[in-house]
């Protein structure tokens, strides 16, 4: 079996983009478990992608885990400066 990095760029993507849409899934009717292993999965295929981060952020606020937010959102945070509010608004 191939790693992960070692897969094509289109087929990554897709597989990402599978594991997230799933993950979405099971975050809205309340599997929690089984979406954070979905945006896990996500992220370990296309790192930092903006909409898994938040996502998994607003799970991980569900759960009571506000501590874990700053590692979560760090890959958002190093990059360009973001507009006042911005990250609060999608976590609301």
């Amino acid at each position: 079996m191939r790693r992960v990095d070692e897969q094509p760029l289109d087929q990554r993507l897709a597989a990402a983009r599978d594991a997230f849409l799933a993950a979405v899934a099971h975050h809205e009717a309340g599997r929690l478990d089984a979406a954070e292993a979905g945006y896990t999965q996500a992220l370990a295929l296309c790192p930092g992608r903006p909409s898994v981060l938040l996502n998994l952020a607003q799970l991980q606020l569900a759960r009571g885990q506000a501590p874990r937010l700053r590692e979560t959102l760090a890959p958002l945070l190093a990059g360009p400066e973001p507009e006042p509010d911005a990250l609060r608004l999608w976590l609301q």
